[in-house]
């Protein structure tokens, strides 16, 4: 009878063992559904569809073989020759201090102008075409182009066309997509619109926010010849690209000691920047 009770209280205590091991793993994060810990932090808030560094490397790796006479990422050369570009402006707080960096070390970058900043800032504008940087479309709007029709895209970039060429008296043949956001279908409406896709085999990531250093960690650990580096001009108010601004005649100057010469995209790929009148 004891030997019973014995037993009885063994197999009473394992159950108990596993309900509450069972408790305590689900609880701890363990869950199927995920980690449930609330006071876990995550670095950066992630966006709807995937990080820009995301989306990005899709774009690069899998486009550019689809339409190798359409976009442009990188150049296969010898030379020691990179691209320094800069996308969202302008405005009148970085877009202006990174044009006397570049002027101060006689650099030529290229410019991804989006219309909505364009049109608050157009002396901004024109002063990047008198100082011989390079002119490019970022879109109007900064939208995503796979959630337009083709007639939203066509708009979009005819909109942007204009205000460029009524402020700097240029038609650009370059465009970037806003977020690097591309699909197939996209590509050849841009194409048949008349531009050329720059996209980039480095991303600075300044519009994380992120200090001098750090740019310059991220740049200078990729960089070869023939590299496209994607840096921003303008932000949103929630943006701080005090780093950005910062790194440019830092960045230069260590490329520079490596050897290396700053050329425009058209220089880099061989191609024609704008549309003659």
């Amino acid at each position: 009878m004891r030997k019973k009770v014995y037993y009885g209280i063994i197999f009473i205590v394992f159950l108990a063992t596993i309900f509450l091991g069972g408790y305590f793993y689900f609880n701890e994060g363990n869950s199927p559904n995920g980690p449930q810990n609330q006071n876990e932090s995550n670095p950066t808030i992630p966006f709807k569809d995937g990080s820009e560094k995301d989306n990005r490397i899709i774009q690069n790796s899998d486009l550019s073989r689809l339409f190798p006479d359409v976009i442009c990422r990188i150049k296969e050369t010898d030379e020691n020759i990179i691209a320094l570009t800069f996308d969202d402006g302008p405005d009148d707080n970085y877009t202006p201090k990174i044009l006397e960096h570049l002027k101060n070390e006689n650099v030529k970058a290229t410019f991804f102008i989006t219309g909505v900043r364009a049109q608050e800032f157009p002396k901004v504008l024109k002063r990047i075409a008198d100082e011989g940087h390079v002119i490019g479309s970022h879109g109007f709007q900064h939208q995503k182009f796979s959630n337009l029709d083709s007639i939203q895209i066509k708009q979009d970039l005819e909109k942007n066309h204009d205000l460029i060429e009524k402020h700097t008296n240029v038609k650009s043949k370059l465009f970037r997509p806003p977020y690097g956001d591309l699909d197939p279908e996209t590509v050849s409406l841009i194409e048949k619109e008349g531009y050329k896709v720059i996209l980039w085999s480095i991303d600075s990531l300044d519009w994380r926010s992120i200090s001098e250093k750090e740019i310059l960690d991220n740049i200078l650990a990729d960089v070869l010849p023939g590299s496209v580096i994607l840096m921003h001009s303008a932000g949103d108010v929630k943006q701080d690209l005090t780093g950005s601004v910062e790194s440019v005649p830092i960045l230069i100057k260590e490329l520079k000691e490596k050897d290396y010469s700053f050329v425009t995209i058209p220089e880099l790929f061989g191609l024609e920047a704008y549309y003659s009148h």
